[in-house]
């Protein structure tokens, strides 16, 4: 048997669309609302087709709302709702610090110190996203990695996307502050190695990267 997970607040909103009769305050607040939804690729093709123009302050108010949201999903435990609005809150603050374009919508790696384990690089593409290649570690399968990646471009409201494997290898850090990459998937053969160290360094600068063939 299959439980669903409670729907958050900021699911499944009835929204006002943007079009031509509204005023730009108007069409900047039903595009506001798409983003506190998640629907993030409505919301940017909105913004593109309405030439509207979002600050910072706009995404930090967005913050701010789905913090309360999460809080309150944690609480409950309410543990998918609770991820999903982790993920949409990662977005909006990427947003903050890049502005709202499509390759700053996912982070291009998530990879936890001090990891040992599997990782999938995946090219998203579809919809407002365009090959973007990105890096997901975390499962003892590299399909069950392809899976989560799958639905957290869901969660974020990007329906016309999708992640499609490159390859994988396994991670380790090691206690002398470096990162070895080494191995390949059962499943969809060796990824690029030389690429993934390249993400990986992004959010791991001052670590020594290393690959072991």
């Amino acid at each position: 048997m299959v439980t669903k997970a409670p729907k958050s607040q900021a699911s499944h909103r009835i929204h006002s669309e943007p079009n031509s009769k509204m005023d730009s305050t108007q069409r900047k607040k039903a595009i506001l609302e798409h983003f506190k939804g998640g629907e993030l690729e409505i919301a940017m093709k909105n913004m593109a087709e309405f030439q509207v123009r979002l600050e910072p302050l706009d995404f930090n108010r967005i913050i701010s709302f789905l913090e309360k949201e999460l809080k309150q999903s944690v609480s409950n435990e309410q543990i998918r709702a609770a991820r999903r609005l982790n993920r949409i809150i990662n977005s909006m603050k990427s947003f903050c610090r890049h502005g709202p374009e499509p390759s700053y919508i996912l982070e291009p790696v998530i990879l936890p110190d001090g990891y040992h384990g599997k990782i999938l690089l995946l090219s998203v593409s579809g919809g407002v996203i365009e090959d973007t290649v990105i890096l997901r570690s975390g499962d003892l399968w590299h399909s069950e990695i392809l899976r989560e990646t799958q639905g957290e471009i869901k969660d974020l409201g990007l329906v016309s996307s999708d992640a499609y494997p490159l390859g994988g290898a396994w991670a380790r850090f090691e206690n002398d502050s470096s990162i070895v990459i080494w191995g390949t998937s059962d499943q969809f053969g060796a990824c690029d190695k030389e690429a993934a160290a390249k993400l990986i360094k992004i959010i791991y600068p001052h670590k020594e990267i290393r690959i072991e063939y």
